[in-house]
């Protein structure tokens, strides 16, 4: 089973990213991109790949130790790419957390994950959503919107289950973290 750890976005911000994928999507018809579906949008924390129920049911129980600010607020800055903007695979919208509370989280997660015997990803945390993957190997990328400095509060932490399909992923929520959020 694959499954994550993520912030699910508001609907007023999945709206606000959507209208941002159209305008996007219209300055860069040459390029192939594959855009992520407006309520499938979400930022992630730590993914988990081939995970057994049992090991998933030990993790579940091990992240209602997470500690969640009730006042953690996130903006939304600018779209860029990543690796870098000469040679980009994913478009994706930067998560500005000044306080770096989502950072704490990040590196609670990552310690539940390793001590679970998981792979964890020790590149430096850069919150961001992702908006689409790029599928054409030397796209240049135009970035000619109007945004806005959108921010929201988180609702909760949730984990969720991600089956791939032809047409796209599947998520379900697994269960939502803490608890009485």
């Amino acid at each position: 089973m694959r499954a994550f750890l993520a912030i699910n976005l508001p609907k007023e911000v999945q709206d606000y990213l959507e209208d941002l994928i159209f305008k996007i999507d219209k300055e860069n018809q040459r390029v192939n991109i594959k855009w992520v579906e407006p309520e499938n949008l979400h930022l992630t924390l730590g993914f988990i790949e081939n995970i057994k129920e049992a090991a998933l049911n030990k993790i579940k129980t091990d992240l209602e130790s997470i500690s969640v600010p009730e006042n953690l607020i996130l903006t939304l800055e600018r779209p860029g790419s990543f690796p870098n903007k000469e040679k980009p695979r994913v478009i994706k919208i930067k998560i500005l957390d000044p306080e770096k509370k989502l950072k704490k989280i990040h590196e609670a997660v990552k310690d539940i994950f390793q001590k679970n015997g998981l792979e964890v990803d020790n590149r430096p945390f850069l919150p961001h959503i992702t908006l689409g993957r790029i599928k054409t190997a030397s796209a240049k990328l135009r970035y000619q919107v109007e945004t806005e400095a959108l921010s929201f509060t988180v609702k909760s932490i949730e984990l969720i289950k991600s089956d791939l399909t032809p047409a796209g992923p599947i998520y379900s929520i697994l269960k939502k973290f803490p608890p009485d959020f």
